[in-house]
């Protein structure tokens, strides 16, 4: 997935060194946490879990858990779900489409009548939960993300057994989108590749 670029943290591998950096950036400027949003605290957390360590073999921790996870868990099948949903994420992409909205594309080892829309959402500091922003205009695209595969909202026939598909995020103040399948940053859009431009789909009535 996209993660921040927190670049006023120094790249560094010790333990100490990195504590030290987290410490001095979070309280080293004369504020207290509290002075400091979900976002800011979010953002160093992205950054910590995705630095790649020596005591790791330059693995980051996201990736040494994940490997570690696939060696000690022998999961019973009605429970794979629950312990697989960090990997449920195959691709992520953000693009930036137009000054208002977000294009979010994601590829996920589900079905899609699994998906759960109405759970992604954009956390807003200050803002209730009720209109946190929300996806818009969902739509499923082919293995390689080149044609849909079906309508504006529509769900492709159950024979479908992964998932990608494009939507919309309204741009906010806040920049990390939650999701059942785990937190992903907004903030690093990329302009829109050609193969979607054609055939990415608008709903007018609220765009």
């Amino acid at each position: 997935g996209r993660r921040r670029n927190c670049t006023v943290l120094p790249k560094v591998y010790s333990a100490e060194r990195k504590l030290q950096a987290v410490q001095d950036y979070l309280a080293g400027k004369g504020k207290r946490i509290s002075d400091y949003s979900d976002d800011d605290i979010l953002a160093v957390e992205l950054w910590a879990n995705n630095l790649p360590r020596k005591v790791l073999g330059y693995k980051t921790p996201d990736e040494a858990f994940g490997a570690e996870m696939d060696t000690i868990f022998v999961i019973p099948s009605n429970q794979i779900e629950f312990y697989e949903v960090y990997k449920m994420v195959t691709l992520f992409n953000c693009f930036s489409f137009n000054d208002e909205w977000y294009l979010v594309e994601m590829a996920l080892t589900i079905p899609p009548q699994e998906i759960e829309f109405n759970k992604i959402v954009v956390p807003e500091e200050g803002v209730k939960e009720r209109d946190w922003q929300t996806v818009l205009a969902e739509q499923f695209l082919n293995n390689d993300g080149t044609e849909r595969i079906c309508d504006l909202y529509e769900t492709p026939d159950n024979g479908v057994s992964d998932s990608r598909v494009a939507f919309f995020i309204y741009k906010s103040n806040s920049h990390i989108l939650r999701t059942p399948y785990g937190q992903f940053d907004l903030s690093d859009a990329e302009e829109v590749p050609d193969r979607l431009k054609d055939i990415i789909e608008v709903d007018d009535d609220y765009m």
